[in-house]
């Protein structure tokens, strides 16, 4: 294989981002393109980075080295048929105890249920008219 990490690539990709960016900005503050127009340029610029990139990687030292991480992950894990390990008692939680609260004074009970305030609208056939536009 050959070496991805050519400078001359490195470079020329670089200018031509740059090139891109400016070229955008430029022409959208003279106001000869809207803003529409000018992310074509801007998103271009950092395609060429994207693309060169990806271009370049992985390696093959970066390929084989994730070749056997996802090897190691998509092992089987060992199977047990038969679990000799004796069964660990859990003890019982001991119970709580508190101190009898004294019992609060006559308390005035709460009611449960609050009847609603009958509503003072009642419909009628007849609608108020409305001025004419």
């Amino acid at each position: 294989m050959s070496n991805n990490n050519n400078l001359i690539t490195e470079i020329s990709a670089l200018v031509l981002a740059v090139l891109l960016v400016l070229a955008g900005a430029v022409l959208l503050y003279l106001g000869k393109i809207g803003y529409d127009n000018a992310i074509f340029f801007f998103i271009s610029a950092l395609g060429l980075f994207g693309f060169n990139s990806a271009w370049r990687a992985p390696s093959p030292s970066q390929q084989s080295q994730l070749l056997s991480l996802v090897a190691e992950k998509q092992a089987q894990p060992p199977v047990v048929i038969h679990n000799n390990i004796p069964a660990v008692a859990v003890p019982a939680p001991e119970p709580i105890l508190t101190a009898p609260t004294p019992p609060a004074a006559a308390a005035q009970p709460v009611p449960q249920f609050v009847q609603p305030a009958p509503f003072p609208y009642s419909p009628s056939s007849t609608f108020p008219s409305m001025p004419a536009v």
